[in-house]
């Protein structure tokens, strides 16, 4: 019962999707602040998924992640 739960809370799809669904939890939670979690094991398709989750809320870049010196953005 609990996983079903958690299982309503997980977003997947393309980045306008994602934010979208965010949104909604939000507003309907009453959250002003989310957690996001990336289950992918390969640490650049980790990255790349809070890269598209940034772009999709127009965040700005931030600095290169310091335990990555081959890093560029995220």
């Amino acid at each position: 019962m609990v996983a079903a739960s958690f299982k309503k809370l997980q977003i997947v799809g393309t980045p306008e999707q994602v934010r979208a669904r965010i949104e909604e939890i939000s507003t309907r939670t009453q959250a002003d602040e989310v957690m996001i979690s990336t289950h992918a094991y390969d640490p650049t398709a980790r990255i790349r998924s809070y890269e598209l989750v940034a772009q999709a809320f127009g965040l700005a870049e931030s600095a290169p992640i310091r335990s990555d010196p081959q890093a560029t953005r995220i």
